[in-house]
C-alpha cells in the first residue's frame, strides 16, 4: 500500500496507519418456544372422523438473531383404534415425523406465534378407554446458534379416550299411580 503525503509529496509504503487485526466471534442467539394443545379431552371413541385435534404452535419468544435451520421432531403416540386422518401446517413441510420450517425464523418475529402444525386424528369405535394415552409430542431442533431457553422447546398435551361401552346411562324415573 502506498501513502502520499499531500503536503510534502513523500510516498511511503507499508501497512495502513492505525490498523489492527482482531478476531471477532459472532454469537447467534434466539429463543423459540413450543406449545401443545388437544381438543377435546377426553374424546369419545367412535364419535366421528376426525374427532380429535392436536396442535403444536411454534413461537418466537425473543433473542437478537434469526434462528437458522429450525425443525420440530414430532412423536405421535397412537394406541389401537387411533389413526392420523390428516395434518395441516401453516409454514414449512411435515413428513409424518419431522416438521421442517424450511428456513430461518426471523428475529423480527419476536413475541409472535410463527407457525402451527395441526394433526387431525380419528379415534374409532374399537379404541379402548385409556387415561392420557394419545399424544403428539414435539421437540424443537436447530442447526447453528443457541436457543437461550431450551426449557420451552418441548411440548405435549396428552388426551384420554372414553369408549362408548364405558358410558353408563342412569334413569331416575318416578311413576305415580292415582
Amino acid at each position: 500500500v502506498q501513502f502520499v503525503d499531500s503536503a510534502g509529496g513523500e510516498t511511503e509504503t507499508g501497512p495502513l496507519p492505525n490498523q489492527a487485526d482482531a478476531d471477532t466471534t459472532v454469537t447467534v442467539e434466539f429463543d423459540l418456544g413450543l406449545m401443545a394443545e388437544d381438543m377435546p379431552d377426553p374424546v369419545l371413541a367412535g364419535s366421528g372422523s376426525p374427532n380429535l385435534t392436536h396442535v403444536l404452535t411454534l413461537s418466537r419468544v425473543g433473542g437478537p438473531s434469526d434462528a437458522p435451520g429450525v425443525t420440530v421432531d414430532v412423536v405421535a403416540t397412537l394406541p389401537a383404534g387411533v389413526t392420523i386422518f390428516n395434518w395441516v401446517e401453516t409454514a414449512g413441510v411435515f413428513d409424518g415425523v419431522t416438521w421442517d420450517l424450511l428456513g430461518p425464523v426471523p428475529a423480527t418475529a419476536n413475541g409472535t406465534d410463527v407457525a402451527t402444525l395441526t394433526l387431525n386424528l380419528t379415534v374409532d369405535d374399537t379404541a379402548a378407554s385409556c387415561d392420557q394415552c394419545v399424544s403428539a409430542a414435539g421437540t424443537i431442533m436447530t442447526t447453528g446458534g443457541t436457543d437461550t431457553d431450551p426449557g420451552n422447546d418441548t411440548a405435549v398435551d396428552p388426551t384420554s379416550i372414553t369408549a362408548p361401552s364405558d358410558l353408563t346411562t342412569v334413569f331416575d324415573t318416578t311413576i305415580t299411580f292415582t
